[in-house]
């Protein structure tokens, strides 16, 4: 098990119905890195690029490893991160590491944020990426030419999001965007000049290993659907499992069922 260490950690929230009257998608954007962090500013833009009314709402400083803690806010005492803000600003503003799978889930703030807005009735998904393709860089970085490798890490997995998002919301009309009480938790693979953003294939994962076949059935399975960590080193993979919001754990065949049948659109494939 790699130490956690959340680089790419975005949580999407969406508030609207399948067709909106406006025909934007309303999306709240969180992460446990802070808010100036390059890979939520780049997923932001890519968002809105996409045409999804977009609210970037996220901590001031580095709260990696945070789970679904929640404490008042205070002033900022000795500035935010990447000097976004200064010293002593007020509690609420607004601005003109390893992936999280498996046991680490307990302990993302990523994770623990889209659990709690599946919690409160809002449909949530948590991405999260590799500390090998991204580096802990600020939101200026976007705009060095030429880019880092971390910044092109950024832009690519925040494309490989907004394709997600796409299926998504390619839902029917008359059904909602997820069951009750669940959320889903994505975990992108490393990227390499092997493994690009549009080379990434999607498999349907359970977070920890069971001993039982209680799974939906898909690639012939047995009811066994592979783990997070074990699509992550298979390759060019992103795992997609669907976690129940009160215990984080991967929820039944029932509703994995329900799920997979409303992702179809993504093309799921079954491990070499």
């Amino acid at each position: 098990m790699v130490p956690l260490r959340s680089v790419l950690s975005v949580g999407l929230f969406s508030q609207t119905l399948l067709n909106p009257p406006n025909g934007a998608h309303k999306i709240l954007l969180t992460n446990d890195d802070g808010w100036a962090v390059a890979q939520i500013r780049a997923e932001y833009n890519a968002l809105n690029a996409a045409g999804y009314d977009v609210v970037l709402s996220a901590p001031a400083e580095n709260s990696s490893g945070s789970g679904s803690l929640s404490v008042p806010a205070t002033p900022v005492t000795y500035g935010c991160e990447f000097g976004s803000c200064p010293e002593g600003a007020p509690a609420y503003g607004f601005n003109a590491s390893d992936r999280n799978k498996g046991i680490q889930v307990f302990g993302s703030g990523t994770v623990g944020a889209a659990c709690e807005a599946a919690k409160e009735g809002i449909p949530s998904i948590a991405f999260s990426g590799s500390s090998s393709s991204t580096a802990h860089e600020g939101w200026t970085a976007l705009y060095n030419i030429p880019p880092s490798s971390s910044i092109l890490a950024a832009q690519a997995y925040s494309f490989a999001t907004a394709t997600f998002l796409s299926s998504f919301f390619s839902q029917p009309s008359s059904s909602p965007l997820l069951p009750p009480g669940v959320t889903i938790n994505v975990n992108f693979p490393t990227l390499t000049d092997e493994c690009t953003a549009s080379d990434i294939q999607w498999v349907f994962t359970r977070s920890l290993p069971s001993i039982f076949s209680n799974d939906v059935v898909v690639c012939d399975n047995g009811g066994k659907l592979p783990t997070e960590g074990d699509v992550i080193a298979a390759g060019c993979f992103a795992s997609v499992t669907v976690l129940d919001a009160d215990t984080k754990l991967t929820v039944g065949k029932e509703l994995q069922a329900d799920v997979f049948a409303r992702l179809s659109g993504l093309g799921f494939v079954c491990l070499p």
